[in-house]
């Protein structure tokens, strides 16, 4: 998987300006270099907000590049599901969180909605994968459900290796 990342970053690097390029291709899911921009820029700020140094270093960009891959690895695994999330539901969810107030601009809101769409994804996936396992004993139900979701989330660089 590092060396995968690290290779995606190779290929990021020698990408050019544009941010519409894409960095890694996971299934039909396209990262681009805009979205690598953008999560490196809300990396940046959160540092700044909390008094932390940010290193925009090779190893980091590696790291959020991983960070994308995974979101789009989940993107698809859920599509192939039959499960999709609506802007409309990533709002909702983004309103009802809205007591903390986001900072960090237009990045920072992209990052937010990437990580509510991620979030809301896996819930339905987790909702889909725990309705087939039935135990009449509600602690056994539960690790059984768990364990179901893990193994989907293991699955997936399997299924949907980045290239």
């Amino acid at each position: 998987m590092i060396a995968a990342a690290a290779a995606l970053v190779v290929v990021a690097a020698g990408c050019g300006a544009g941010g519409g390029k894409a960095v890694a291709h996971v299934g039909n899911e396209t990262v681009t270099r805009e979205q690598l921009e953008q999560t490196v820029e809300h990396f940046r700020e959160e540092a700044k907000r909390e008094g932390r140094q940010f290193v925009d270093a090779p190893a980091v960009r590696r790291s959020l590049l991983g960070l994308l891959v995974y979101r789009a690895r989940i993107e698809a695994g859920a599509a192939a599901l039959g499960i999709a999330v609506s802007q409309d539901e990533v709002e909702q969810r983004a309103a009802a969180g809205a007591s903390e107030e986001t900072e960090g601009g237009t990045d920072g809101e992209a990052f937010l909605q990437s990580s509510i769409r991620t979030q809301l994804l896996t819930e339905a996936v987790y909702r889909k994968l725990a309705d087939r396992i039935r135990d009449p004993d509600p602690e056994r139900r539960q690790a059984k459900r768990n364990a179901a979701l893990q193994r989907w989330l293991a699955s997936l660089p399997k299924r949907f290796p980045a290239g």
